[in-house]
């Protein structure tokens, strides 16, 4: 859980954050600033949004490499650097905004997105067409139909 500069509810690019990592039954509380990570502080100002739409704007002109905005693109590699160390991809969160940083440089971040993007076509699909009619696939070749089919139960088919 953290609590960012600012009262975010992520890591914050403006100031310390204060953290708590629950690891093997153990509580460690820490803070962490930017420039424990490598990074400069940056200005909330600069990645204030006034919607989800704008956001989503913002966040693919980072992966992109289409914007200058700094604390824009230092925010993203803070909290994904925060992710890659609690999910134990790396040592720290200073190794954890390097990685991320280099999949920005080399444009993983933005083919990650394209894939979530084509799957989240391919989930759509499963669930409008393959559950509600007889898809032009059959459904025993549908992939996500198939992977989705066991949790029908919880999912929702409108």
């Amino acid at each position: 859980m953290v609590t960012g500069s600012g009262g975010l509810d992520e890591l914050s690019i403006s100031g310390a954050t204060d953290a708590f990592l629950v690891e093997g039954g153990k509580v460690e509380q820490f803070s962490v600033t930017p420039e424990d990570v490598g990074l400069e502080r940056g200005r909330l100002e600069d990645i204030q949004v006034e919607n989800p739409q704008e956001s989503a704007e913002l966040i693919e002109a980072i992966f992109a490499g289409k914007t200058n905005n700094r604390s824009a693109i230092d925010t993203v590699l803070l909290n994904t650097g925060a992710g890659l160390y609690v999910y134990g991809r790396t040592d720290s969160i200073a190794e954890g905004v390097h990685a991320a940083g280099k999949a920005l440089e080399d444009g993983l971040a933005l083919k990650q997105l394209n894939l979530l993007r084509s799957e989240a076509g391919a989930v759509h699909h499963a669930l409008t067409t393959c559950w509600t009619t007889s898809c032009k696939r059959k459904r025993k070749n549908c992939r996500i139909f198939n992977c989705l089919k066991a949790f029908r139960p919880a999912i929702s088919t409108r």
